[in-house]
């Protein structure tokens, strides 16, 4: 709101002014009506408290609605005032001018509140013209783009990760603040790219379960890599807020939704943390106020998250919930149509990463004793597409690319290992005995024996096995040629 400007007590627009400025006369363009040829037609009621003297105990009530009723016809405050002095000096006894111009200052901000579109400053330049040449892009090279998980996550951006509840997207942010502040690989499948600080703010988890899980995390890392709690020590930040209120935007009584100061508090709380890189916000739905469903309120809210990005230079990830169609694994949506809510949210993030349960014919095949992640990302607007990662969650919790874990990967792999296991032992089977033995319900091989009998069949087509007397025997893995030597070739 523009600083209110009050009148000068001493000085008095005419009567007839006041009048035409209140539209307590309807002049239509005939002069004769200022004149007196025409009686003056009241625009409100007879009653209407601007004409009329009042006794002690109604002149306030009286003077709050002349003047409620002044700025709702958008008239400047200075003048709401000059008038609101001019209908006091009616009174027998008038008010104390202090008294009118205190109700004219609260009564317009009110207003200013309520209304904003009726006190509008005088428009400015949205920016500079001179601020979007293109001159310096033209002499200069490019910035090196920089990455927080090398090729696939860069450094200075909002993304998103979307998840169903119960996923692991916190495991999986938790992991990544480890990356960050440790360099270790994330899920021992991307390589961490710049190394900082992370700070990870978490609405749904209390500390003592994060407490549990940061544990799990350095007891699986320690053994290959000894200063990992130190490191952690130094770039891993975490705080709990959970029972509290996060919202960065919310909603207004007149249905629009504003920003909060949440943003220039948290960039007040981290103007101290040297090398910040990575800013957590877990879910979103507890930072965020007004209609999940309404792309303007979804997009006031990706502008906190610019904004925090901004003044940072961090990379800010916002975790978000998958819509409940998403969730069904034999035809749940997947990519960028999997976020809950508006589709703002998706158009407004630069980068989004969803995890989500295999679908039925992704686990076809896999070891259906252990837990399976999709991690897929949907939109990056920084590089070619990346396959997607299965990640397998091990009994303490901990995420692991399927393909990292050294696991065979398919029923095939496995059943390649198993040949492999029992003739280490001595023993060989015929492809009828593998099927009988080792598929079906109860089966080590965790897969149907038709499931079993084609696995089979698909290696043999393969060669990498072959019958033996009757007998599968598995074939040597083919060495990796190398190169001869510059020198030996003719």
């Amino acid at each position: 709101m523009l600083p209110i400007k009050f009148a000068d007590p001493s000085r008095r627009y005419s009567s007839g002014d006041l009048k035409v400025q209140l539209r307590l006369v309807a002049t239509n363009g005939d002069p004769s009506a200022s004149h007196g040829t025409r009686p003056p037609q009241l625009a409100m009621h007879e009653g209407n408290p601007f004409l009329n003297s009042y006794p002690d105990g109604e002149r306030t009530a009286a003077l709050t609605k002349v003047v409620g009723d002044l700025l709702s016809k958008g008239h400047p405050v200075d003048m709401v005032h000059q008038m609101a002095l001019d209908w006091n000096a009616r009174q027998n006894p008038p008010l104390d001018v202090d008294k009118v111009r205190r109700t004219v200052e609260s009564l317009a901000k009110t207003d200013a509140r309520n209304h904003p579109e009726r006190h509008k400053g005088q428009l400015t330049p949205l920016f500079d013209i001179a601020d979007a040449n293109i001159d310096l892009l033209l002499r200069t090279s490019p910035p090196v783009r920089r990455w927080l998980l090398s090729g696939m996550l860069p450094l200075g951006i909002v993304g998103m990760i979307v998840a169903p509840g119960g996923t692991g997207k916190s495991q999986f942010v938790l992991q990544m603040g480890v990356t960050v502040a440790t360099g270790i690989p994330l899920c021992d499948v991307w390589q961490g790219g710049e190394r900082g600080t992370a700070l990870l703010l978490l609405a749904e988890d209390e500390i003592d379960e994060v407490h549990r899980r940061l544990d799990r995390i350095i007891t699986e890392l320690s053994p290959s890599h000894s200063a990992i709690a130190a490191n952690l020590r130094k770039g891993l930040l975490i705080k709990s807020l959970t029972a509290s209120n996060n919202l960065m935007t919310r909603a207004q009584r007149r249905g629009d939704v504003e920003a909060t100061d949440y943003v220039d508090r948290l960039l007040l709380t981290v103007a101290g943390i040297p090398d910040l890189k990575l800013i957590v916000i877990d879910p979103a739905s507890r930072f965020r106020g007004g209609d999940e469903n309404a792309a303007d309120d979804t997009t006031r809210f990706i502008e906190q998250l610019e904004r925090l990005r901004h003044a940072t230079g961090a990379t800010v990830l916002v975790c978000h919930h998958a819509n409940k169609a998403s969730m069904n694994p034999m035809t749940g949506t997947r990519g960028q149509a999997a976020t809950r809510g508006s589709s703002a949210m998706t158009d407004g993030v630069r980068w989004q990463l969803n995890l989500s349960p295999l679908t039925k014919e992704a686990k076809a095949g896999l070891d259906a004793s252990k837990h399976y992640l999709s991690a897929e990302l949907t939109k990056s607007n920084y590089g070619p597409p990346i396959d997607a990662e299965i990640l397998i969650r091990k009994p303490n919790g901990y995420l692991v690319g399927l393909r990292a874990s050294g696991a065979p990967v398919t029923l095939e792999d496995r059943v390649l290992q198993l040949i492999r296991d029992e003739a280490a032992l001595g023993k060989s089977y015929s492809a009828n005995q593998i099927e009988n033995t080792f598929g079906g319900e109860g089966g080590s091989l965790k897969a149907g024996m038709n499931s079993v009998r084609k696995a089979v069949n698909a290696l043999l087509n393969a060669g990498k096995i072959r019958r033996d007397r009757g007998k599968l025997v598995a074939m040597p893995d083919k060495p990796i040629s190398s190169a001869p030597d510059a020198g030996s070739m003719p």
